[in-house]
């Protein structure tokens, strides 16, 4: 490459990268040649045939060296027209810096590098226009431009030899080429551009080369100046269709292949994003386990896998599995939720519903794969084992460690708190006169209405033999607290009740915490138990009797 009339030019004559393969095939020629004589002259052969061969053989390999050297040119000649169209569309300061490239002869990589390199610093758009037109032939994208009063498309043979596609000229506008969604992004990222708000966007979407024809492109873009220092938008399309179907082939079917490896009675699944289509990779599994006859039963239309959901469930169900908006940035993304839902008998059963979302490399998600799997046996050993640990193995109700546990978690709404502290009045008398299975029966009978009393706003718990506590844990009334609760349960126990087919009188004493700004469960309890031992010196042990919390209590 040469300094010309102010501006770069290419070499002329022969490109010395293909004077080695020039030499190396004459060479070879050469020496087959050579060979082939050496090998008739000791085998004695007639010397007719030596006189004919050698010419032939010596205007043969001239005629090929000569048809190399032509076809090599011809090559570069192409390339040399490439070259300059880029050359001219750049300032001679720019393009200084390719003289130091290979010695000033870079070859099409290097100058496919420069170029991109160049272009993604360029503002002007007319030589970026310039550029893409020469580097077409090269490039397996689609170039585009966009203005307010006109559009332009370049693109090499790529499309019409890969999809037999030749109509791209016709349009000459991007937008018409993009499906309607696909579009609607497109749009929305050129109005960003307009109003100063992003500097290049990155669009996953379909381009519809024709009407039975989508194909799936990354389409990036960024805006430029043009002459007259207008905003120009200006951009590629990348083909991503063969990698799609690839990656998710393969992501899909190792996916699959694990869930499977896992457990054999799971219900797995594949739902296609693009075409919204869900195939069932057991349908055995899944009609035993749910009854479908098939997992178009999944379909949101006939809603019957839904259905089967537990209510409790729906929401957190659908937050986990229906945030596409966060999905379709996460390929590789695992979701994992438990929930209950029906069976094929119609019963409530635990299930763990994974999901894993698989796409390309450019964020694009392709599908979603899931697997179904029946955990009732597992979520059974787990409540055994935490009722085990926070509930009393007689009465069911939580331990005190379980209901401060209860109280603590439930703080987050800042609100005042309360706790009760019941005793049960001369419970040694009950043991001692109907005997110890009696009296258990007697304390289960008392957590039950303790539990029935509180409305779902409490946590019931036994701290000792013959004394159970209250705590306040959930929104509720809090008007009259703990006054009212307390009356509540002592009113249950006005009259005797029956237990085991036997009339008996139970009475209780009661303490209660004063709402306070203390939202701490020790000094709450502590004040309850205070307030117990002051009604037990006041009214004895004999009926159903409650103090509140006062701080002279402290002093007595």
């Amino acid at each position: 490459m040469q300094r010309r009339d102010g501006a770069l030019q290419m070499k002329k004559g022969v490109n010395l990268r293909f004077v080695p393969i020039y030499i190396l095939t004459f060479a070879l020629f050469l020496f087959v040649g050579a060979g082939t004589s050496a090998v008739l002259i000791a085998a004695d052969a007639d010397l007719n045939i030596l006189c004919w061969f050698i010419p032939v053989l010596a205007v043969f390999c001239i005629a090929f060296a000569l048809g190399t050297y032509f076809f090599f040119s011809r090559i570069k000649k192409s390339y040399d027209s490439s070259f300059n169209q880029i050359l001219t569309a750049f300032s001679s300061d720019k393009t200084e810096a390719l003289m130091s490239v290979n010695n000033g002869e870079p070859t099409p990589e290097q100058l496919s590098r420069w170029v991109i390199e160049q272009t993604r610093a360029s503002d002007n758009a007319a030589a970026l226009m310039s550029v893409i037109s020469a580097q077409q032939e090269l490039s397996s994208e689609i170039f585009w431009q966009l203005t307010d009063t006109s559009s332009n498309i370049r693109y090499g043979s790529y499309w019409s030899q890969l999809y037999g596609y030749n109509d791209l000229d016709k349009s000459n506008n991007i937008r018409t080429l993009l499906s309607a969604d696909t579009r609607a992004d497109f749009d929305h990222a050129l109005r960003s551009f307009k109003e100063g708000k992003s500097k290049s966007f990155t669009i996953t979407g379909d381009l519809n080369l024709q009407p039975q024809k989508s194909v799936k492109v990354i389409i990036k873009g960024r805006p430029v100046k043009d002459e007259g220092g207008s905003i120009t938008a200006v951009g590629t399309v990348h083909d991503i269709q063969e990698e799609i179907e690839l990656n998710n082939s393969v992501q899909s079917e190792k996916i699959k292949k694990q869930f499977l490896l896992d457990n054999e009675k799971d219900v797995i699944y594949e739902v296609d994003v693009a075409e919204n289509k869900l195939v069932c990779t057991t349908p055995e599994t899944a009609k035993k386990l749910f009854g479908f006859g098939s997992m178009s039963d999944f379909d949101g239309e006939r809603r019957p896998f839904w259905d089967r959901i537990h209510p409790d469930y729906r929401e957190g169900f659908v937050d986990r599995f229906f945030d596409y908006n966060h999905m379709m940035i996460m390929p590789g993304r695992k979701m994992t939720h438990e929930y209950k839902i029906k069976n094929s008998a119609g019963d409530y059963i635990w299930v763990e519903h994974e999901a894993q979302v698989t796409g390309t490399r450019h964020g694009s998600v392709v599908s979603v794969i899931g697997r179904i799997s029946d955990i009732s046996d597992r979520k059974e050993e787990e409540f055994r084992s935490r009722y085990q640990t926070n509930n009393d193995s007689l009465t069911g109700a939580y331990l005190r460690s379980a209901v401060e546990t209860e109280f603590n978690a439930s703080l987050e709404d800042g609100e005042i708190k309360g706790v009760v502290v019941f005793n049960v009045n001369n419970f040694h008398f009950i043991n001692n006169e109907y005997g110890f299975e009696y009296g258990d029966l007697v304390l289960k009978y008392i957590v039950g209405v303790l539990w029935d009393r509180q409305r779902g706003i409490c946590a019931v718990g036994r701290v000792d033999n013959d004394t159970f506590v209250i705590a306040m844990t959930e929104a509720g009334d809090r008007r009259g607290w703990p006054k009212n609760q307390i009356v509540d349960v002592l009113n249950a126990f006005s009259q005797p009740v029956k237990i085991d087919g036997r009339m008996i009188n139970i009475t209780l004493t009661a303490g209660g915490s004063s709402p306070s700004s203390t939202l701490d469960f020790n000094a709450l309890y502590a004040q309850a138990e205070a307030a117990l031992k002051k009604c037990r010196e006041n009214n004895g042990r004999l009926e159903n009797a409650y103090e509140l919390y006062r701080e002279d209590m402290d002093r007595s």
